[in-house]
């Protein structure tokens, strides 16, 4: 059977099908995507006017709170690591936050562990992320830079190039997939239209472009794997490129692993019916319900801060015991008696102040071999929401 000449992309809403192969009776088709956006029947913000104006408070209320965090640097650390955490539940990963970060400490204990492929790309993401956040003070969002940001994520061969072949989404094979991206010779003219909106100047806000380009990059689905992660990753990019983001840093992806299931209808069915706008109000919740749990979760650290500051200022040892309090501000999922050395204090003092602070509630001393470390409990736990994987 011959195969007919692939089919150009339609100017309305509604994506087509080219026959890719047929294998005796099966038939292979994959998706062709209309014209991005829409034109002929643009995006209706006016159903939007709600969903748009809560997701813009949350995000300019978490910006205002992440002002006055301590430890701007830290804070980064930890939403990339939770970031990287929930994107892969996404993806069927199984491991916990407190799994991922202590890593660091059993890797200095352990240094022949071999880490799992999983774990290995959890961390790589973290990476990956902030890769992209820096390359953005010098070179705009485009295929080149989600390439590089696609090679740091994975460890696998094909990385850090879009795919030659021909991928699929559930199903065994393509034939009986859920859902078949583009073959792969569309991708380079899908890239370059994804690249030209990001870039033009039009009256569309900031946060429509994001969910906009989020969906489409997941119906180009350029990589071979990753795609999700990379997608995900897109959406904070776009936003830090746009400067609704300076100072704060959420996870979107909390959002889309509570409503999975809607998550992967929507996305869908804006390839088999352009619903757009029903995409976009539940992509604008969920910025808005990220957002909002982000700057609820700084309140919480705030007060809590505030609470043992107050607890410690009542010790003879102020002194020592706030520097430490601040330290732990800093570093408060795994504090080495050796860390505490940049403190300069001795460490039979430091020793001291430590067991007044496991009394005082504000620290949990551990164990890893010989080695001792201490954990912020309550902070950790603030931390810790909402990471728990997705049951099997």
């Amino acid at each position: 059977m011959s195969i007919p000449p692939a089919i150009e992309p339609s100017v309305t809403r509604e994506g087509k099908y080219d026959l890719i192969s047929s294998v005796g009776k099966e038939k292979v088709r994959s998706f062709v995507p209309p014209r991005f956006p829409p034109r002929k029947e643009p995006i209706r913000l006016g159903e939007l006017a709600h969903e748009l104006e809560r997701a813009s408070l949350a995000l300019g209320s978490l910006e205002a709170a992440a002002k006055i965090v301590p430890d701007k640097n830290w804070w980064h650390i930890i939403y990339a690591v939770k970031e990287a955490l929930i994107s892969s539940h996404i993806e069927g990963t199984q491991f916990s936050m407190n799994e991922v970060l202590q890593e660091e400490p059993a890797q200095k204990l352990k240094k022949n562990k071999t880490f799992s492929r999983d774990l290995t790309e959890i961390h790589n993401s973290i990476t990956a992320m902030e890769y992209g956040r820096v390359q953005l003070q010098r070179l705009p969002i485009s295929g080149r830079l989600l390439c590089d940001i696609h090679a740091k994520l994975l460890i696998s061969s094909e990385k850090g190039a879009f795919r030659s072949s021909q991928n699929w989404i559930g199903g065994s094979r393509p034939g009986n997939a859920l859902y078949v991206p583009p073959t792969h010779t569309r991708i380079p003219d899908l890239i370059a239209e994804l690249e030209q909106f990001i870039h033009k100047d039009d009256n569309l806000p900031h946060l429509v472009k994001a969910g906009l380009l989020h969906a489409q990059f997941e119906t180009i689905h350029p990589f071979t794997d990753g795609n999700g992660r990379i997608g995900r990753m897109l959406i904070m990019l776009y936003l830090y490129h746009a400067g609704l983001l300076k100072e704060a840093i959420f996870y979107p992806s909390l959002y889309f692993k509570k409503q999975r299931a809607q998550y992967y209808d929507h996305l869908q069915k804006i390839r088999e019916q352009g619903a757009w706008e029903t995409w976009l109000k539940f992509f604008l919740q969920g910025i808005a319900e990220t957002a909002g749990e982000a700057c609820d979760t700084l309140g919480k650290v705030f007060q809590l801060f505030k609470e043992n500051d107050e607890k410690i200022a009542k010790e003879a040892s102020t002194q020592t015991l706030g520097k430490i309090h601040n330290l732990l501000k800093r570093n408060p999922f795994f504090l080495s008696r050796a860390e505490l050395s940049s403190l300069k204090i001795s460490a039979p003092t430091a020793k001291k102040a430590m067991d007044k602070l496991e009394k005082l509630g504000v620290v949990t001393k551990n164990k890893a071999g010989r080695s001792v470390f201490y954990t912020y409990h309550a902070y950790c736990k603030l931390m810790e929401k909402d990471t728990e994987p997705l049951p099997l």
